[in-house]
C-alpha cells in the first residue's frame, strides 16, 4: 500500500492509500471556506488555516481516526462520505454536503467515535485545533484594539459575533 498525504505528512490514524490523482487544494478552497468555525475568519486566517493544515485522501473502508484516540486535531470531510461508529454500535453516516459536515468531526478528546471512509477518494482536512483557536483569539483582540476598518491585513472580525463564540465549544473542536 502506498500512503500519502497531500502535503506528504501523516496526521494521525488511517492508512491513506493510492488510488486515484488527488484533488489540488485550489480545488478545495470553497468547502474548506464554508466549514465551521473556519467560514467566520478574515481571509488572513483562512490562508493559515489552508497552509497549515493537512489534507488526506482515504479509500473506502478506510479508518480515518479510531474511538479512544487523543488528538490535537480537529477533522472535517470536504469530499465523499464518512461513517462514525460509537463503541455501543450507534452510528451515523455523513456527506460532505450535509449540514453536518460543516463541521468538525468526533470533536471530543478523546474521540468518542470510529471514523470510516464510505467511498474512495473521501478528503479529510486535519486543523489544529490550536490553530483555529488562536486565528479567533487574534481577531477578537484586533476587534477590541483596531479603530481601523478598511485594512484586509487587520485582525477585524468579519462575521464572528459573541453568540458564534459560545456555539463553537473551542475545547471540542
Amino acid at each position: 500500500m502506498v500512503k500519502r498525504l497531500l502535503k506528504g505528512r501523516k496526521p494521525e490514524v488511517g492508512q491513506i492509500q493510492a488510488s486515484a490523482e488527488p484533488p489540488k487544494l485550489s480545488e478545495l478552497k470553497e468547502e474548506i471556506h464554508a466549514k465551521y468555525p473556519i467560514r467566520h475568519l478574515n481571509s488572513r486566517h483562512r490562508k493559515w488555516v489552508e497552509d497549515l493544515s493537512e489534507h488526506g485522501v482515504y479509500d473506502k473502508s478506510e479508518v480515518i481516526f479510531q474511538s479512544g484516540d487523543s488528538s490535537i486535531h480537529a477533522v472535517y470531510l470536504l469530499q465523499g462520505s464518512v461513517s462514525l461508529k460509537a463503541d455501543d454500535g450507534r452510528y451515523k453516516i455523513i456527506h460532505h454536503c450535509d449540514e453536518s459536515a460543516l463541521y468538525p468531526l468526533a470533536r471530543k478528546n478523546p474521540r468518542k467515535y470510529t471514523g470510516t471512509a464510505l467511498k474512495p477518494n473521501t478528503v479529510m482536512l486535519w486543523v489544529h485545533r490550536k490553530l483555529i483557536k488562536d486565528c479567533i483569539d487574534k481577531q477578537l483582540k484586533g476587534k477590541t484594539t483596531s479603530n481601523s476598518s478598511s485594512s484586509s491585513d487587520s485582525y477585524l472580525v468579519e462575521h464572528l459575533s459573541d453568540a458564534d463564540l459560545a456555539d463553537a465549544d473551542l475545547d471540542n473542536i
